[in-house]
């Protein structure tokens, strides 16, 4: 009995070691399908230093407020006061 590459034999029937191995190439096409942006953000250097330098800034942004516990709009500096002994300039 000749078999073809795909599996089906000369009568066109399909044979059962081929539905076998079909579902088993299926099974790790998905897996690898899965994985695949994974895989290839690892293989990406400045992939991963740009998402690394993303998740600093979101992580400042979260704690921002213990960061910098003032207020932006407080700016009572004093900048046209006459030079002192605590502020010379």
């Amino acid at each position: 009995m000749a078999r073809t590459l795909d599996g089906v034999d000369a009568t066109g029937r399909v044979s059962e070691t081929s539905t076998a191995v079909d579902s088993t190439l299926t099974s790790s096409r998905k897996q690898s399908s899965e994985f695949r942006l994974l895989r290839r953000l690892r293989s990406e250097r400045k992939a991963i230093i740009g998402l690394v330098i993303i998740a600093l800034l979101a992580l400042v942004a979260i704690f921002a407020p213990m960061l910098a516990p003032y207020h932006p709009d407080n700016d009572d500096f004093g900048m046209l006061q006459q030079p002192s002994l605590q502020h010379p300039m």
